[in-house]
């Protein structure tokens, strides 16, 4: 790859930073520097504004030399035309990297922005200059309290996501907060004019705070590098692409978003195989893939136990399975004859679907009891369950039951949340810190495990 630690470090974890073309009053770019005091960078921040005197409480400077510290990371508010002044400020100050947010550059389609890309990288590269963008939104690093916004969490975790569109990333770390994630390292990468999707997933593939890699991507400039470097990044961690652009209206929605080449879906979709990445058709895939392999780690096995109260939904969740390649064995004579002690038979199933019938409503801990006798089953890989209070009381204790007993369980233990588990955050946080990854359907969650485990069998025929 085209890149060193050290530069890396400049991006995701600068001791300086400068913000050049911060403006004095609420604005867009105000933003960015509210984002760098709340969580709170623990570096040194330096306004560059030769009309301020002070912004936001800090110290303004007329330009990049006036700075009287080295700057690792410069952050360039500025307009196009400015542009190139700009990066000859940053050449002769000696700073390590920009993140370039202005646009204006190739991803209009007009030569003049191709041809004022082509200019600035071609500084930045003779002056040792790493740029990240143009066209972005920056970077989300907790461990140094960058944000793209304010009030980001502050909370370093093992998630790392790549972007090629720059308010996703933002989005993204919503989301995957509300599935009791937390983030390692956050991009928007926008234009790529200078580091890449293949220099980034390169190195957070080597980076330890980094489990798994989630990027969204909507073409390249690199195809062989982009593709060599998702496949060695693959034989050490899980890593998650959602693609798009995949028809000719999202190639031409590509084009003028970022000014990458979308290609063939069907060959992004072999090339991903060989090189074996995860590809999720949508956002929320993306996010349920993720939280699955956040939550357990390495995960094998294809036979699932699915239970239930409503019987529905497991029939539906048992043609998930078939469909995902997943097998429902039938339970071992002892782990039924162990449930047919305490489940009351009126109603219930003790195959596999094993079908709780009503029997919960009034006894919630039939839930956690079952899935105590199930998951030992050896035939069983994982299991799912289906189930919840129906009334607040009822929902407070299902959550301590399951509180209670997730230190005994050795298998990995999906929850459906069809109760609307996760319209309450509290309690949703209480089941996520207990480790339990939650689920809106039976579908999604299955579809998502048995990609995790395909994921893992391709490491294992590859032998890494």
């Amino acid at each position: 790859m085209s890149y060193t630690i050290d530069q890396m470090e400049a991006v995701f974890l600068p001791k300086t930073v400068a913000v050049v073309g911060a403006p004095r009053t609420f604005k867009p770019g105000l933003v960015f520097l509210q984002a760098l005091l709340d969580p709170g960078f623990k570096g040194e921040i330096f306004p560059v504004n030769p009309s301020a005197d002070s912004i936001l409480g800090l110290k303004a400077y007329p330009s990049l030399a006036s700075i009287p510290a080295d700057v690792d990371l410069a952050i360039l508010l500025v307009g196009v035309e400015q542009i190139e002044r700009v990066m000859e400020d940053c050449v002769e100050k000696r700073v390590k990297a920009a993140i370039v947010f202005t646009s204006g550059f190739g991803e209009t389609g007009e030569r003049r922005g191709f041809e004022r890309e082509r200019r600035m990288v071609e500084r930045a590269r003779e002056g040792g200059v790493r740029l990240v963008g143009p066209n972005c939104m920056g970077v989300y690093s907790p461990e140094a309290g960058l944000g793209f916004f304010p009030s980001m969490p502050s909370v370093v975790g093992k998630l790392a996501f790549v972007s090629q569109s720059g308010s996703l990333g933002a989005f993204v770390t919503m989301m995957g907060t509300l599935r009791g994630m937390s983030f390692s390292k956050v991009v928007s990468i926008g234009n790529e004019c200078d580091l890449s999707s293949c220099d980034f997933i390169d190195y957070l593939s080597r980076d330890d705070k980094t489990a798994v890699i989630t990027a969204y991507l909507e073409g390249t400039r690199d195809g062989r590098n982009l593709m060599a470097a998702l496949r060695e990044a693959s034989a050490r961690k899980p890593v998650i692409v959602w693609k798009a652009g995949s028809t000719a209206a999202g190639a031409r929605a590509v084009s003028s978003h970022t000014g990458s080449l979308a290609g063939a879906d069907a060959v992004w979709d072999a090339a991903f195989r060989q090189a074996g990445v995860i590809r999720a058709g949508s956002l929320e895939e993306m996010i349920d893939i993720a939280t699955a392999l956040y939550y357990f780690g390495r995960v094998g096995g294809r036979r699932m136990a699915i239970i239930s109260g409503p019987g529905g939904p497991a029939v539906a969740a048992s043609d998930a399975a078939e469909r995902a390649g997943l097998s429902l064995p039938e339970l071992e004579k002892s782990t039924v004859k162990e449930l047919m002690k305490f489940v009351p038979a009126s109603g219930a199933s003790f195959r596999n679907p094993v079908d709780l019938g009503v029997a919960p409503w009034g006894i919630i801990s039939l839930y956690s009891d079952s899935l105590r006798v199930v998951e030992k089953d050896e035939s069983i890989d994982v299991t799912l369950l289906i189930g919840g209070g129906i009334t607040p009381g009822g929902q407070q204790e299902y959550l301590q039951y399951m509180i209670d007993l997730r230190k005994d369980l050795r298998k990995p233990c999906l929850l459906i949340s069809l109760a609307g588990f996760t319209g309450d955050l509290e309690f949703s946080r209480a089941l996520q810190s207990a480790g339990y990854p939650l689920f809106t359907s039976p579908e999604k969650a299955i579809a998502a495990y048995a990609k995790a485990v395909s994921y893992f069998e391709w490491r294992e025929s590859v032998g890494s």
